[in-house]
């Protein structure tokens, strides 16, 4: 009995000495993710948690390279955000932003106001270049002077960052949105085949995505990739293991690799589903590689991991949720407060990883309340533990009186 006793003391004493040590290490060592105001995490990752800061400072002139973008709703204000490697916050120049991949480039652009000019910051050194209008410096006959405007939602950028795949748009009476590859050097601007800007090859071709009719299930996808030197075009059908689960949407959120060698399809789901299929196609011969489910889906752009595919996700708060065989997970969220939304990370900050939360533990409960998950346990282990030893002790309080209570053995 009495051995029994001891080892439920053990087995308590030992969960109270493990939940302490987890709650002291964790608050020593900072071993849980950084914070939006926090420093104490290295510079070759990203912040695996975005505090609540708001207002944000406006981005300063050399911020250095970023990790990512999003949106603060802000009660429908609607404020674009830079964040830093470190978990910083800064408010960014009015316009839609894209990063180039080492995060060293801003690209903005107003996708609301005709004429807008574009401008492309290095974050690093500080200066400016303004593209006052994309139809100047084309020899295309289709882009007259003043006749067209970007449409930066779906920028892509090539690996070294020298030119940027587009949609620029003619005058809104028209309507019409076609693809093109703006030369960030020259301001040359060079039509490709129309479809959706998804990126380029590993030849450094521009790729771009269409549906041969839109609005028909089933129908065959091509991914076409065009060399802007030379004009000659390469088409490759992309074959699907199974049939698309609804209508085709002509303007998909697609992405290319950063090796060049597959293209990335976001399948959203239909009506108010928020759900949807990644699914990624090889460049070389069109068969579907592996497709891969996520919820919550935003509706912005995509990224990558290497070959995994990072997709933004919002349910009660923003996340960037890495696709890898092991099923989805969350790579940073934002705090619930911000109201955010499109938290595109650019692919050299995933490429660094993540900061890892407590025990290697990325899910968003912990991710957000860890330090109180941690204290709370080791309050109640405390609490129990004492609870027991005062049961235990008032027991053998009881055990002692009641042994002692008899009468005294007579003398013979």
């Amino acid at each position: 009995m009495r051995s029994g006793r001891w080892t439920r003391v053990a087995v308590l004493g030992a969960a109270l000495a493990v939940a302490t040590v987890l709650q002291a290490v964790g608050l020593v060592t900072g071993a849980g993710p950084s914070t939006a105001t926090s420093t104490a995490t290295s510079a070759d990752g990203y912040p695996q948690r975005i505090g609540f800061a708001r207002p944000a400072p406006p981005l300063p002139d050399r911020p250095g390279a970023l990790a990512g973008t999003f949106y603060d709703n802000d009660f429908g204000n609607r404020r674009a955000l830079a964040l830093g490697p470190r978990g910083q916050l800064w408010a960014l120049p009015p316009g839609v932003p894209s990063l180039s991949p080492d995060g060293r480039w801003l690209l903005t652009a107003s996708s609301t106001v005709p004429g807008e000019p574009l401008e492309l910051h290095d974050l690093v050194t500080g200066t400016r270049k303004v593209f006052p209008d994309l139809g100047t410096s084309t020899d295309r006959t289709e882009l007259r002077r003043g006749a067209y405007q970007l449409v930066p939602r779906a920028a892509r950028w090539s690996g070294d960052a020298r030119s940027v795949l587009v949609l620029v748009a003619q005058r809104p009476r028209l309507g019409q949105e076609h693809a093109a590859v703006l030369d960030l050097g020259t301001g040359a601007v060079t039509r490709v085949p129309d479809g959706t800007p998804a990126g380029f090859d590993a030849a450094g071709r521009a790729v771009t995505v269409r549906v041969a009719r839109a609005g028909r299930p089933g129908e065959a996808w091509t991914a076409t990739a065009t060399d802007v030197v030379t004009g000659a075009v390469q088409r490759r059908v992309l074959r699907p293991r199974g049939p698309w689960a609804g209508a085709a949407d002509p303007r998909p959120h697609a992405g290319v690799s950063p090796d060049g060698a597959t293209v990335a399809l976001v399948e959203a789901g239909l009506g108010d589903t928020p759900d949807a299929t990644v699914r990624r196609f090889s460049l070389e011969d069109g068969h579907e590689l592996d497709p891969r489910a996520v919820a919550d889906f935003d509706h912005c752009e995509p990224s990558w991991s290497g070959e995994d595919p990072v997709v933004p996700t919002r349910s009660n708060t923003a996340h960037s949720v890495l696709l890898d065989t092991d099923g989805p997970r969350s790579l940073v969220a934002v705090h619930h407060r911000m109201q955010s939304f499109c938290l595109v990370l650019v692919v050299d900050a995933l490429a660094a990883g993540p900061h890892e939360s407590f025990l290697g533990t990325r899910d968003a409960l912990w991710t957000w309340y860890w330090r109180e998950l941690l204290l709370a346990l080791t309050v109640g282990a405390t609490a129990l533990a004492l609870a027991t030893l005062l049961l235990l002790r008032r027991r053998r309080r009881r055990s002692g009186s009641g042994s002692g209570g008899g009468a005294a053995p007579v003398a013979g």
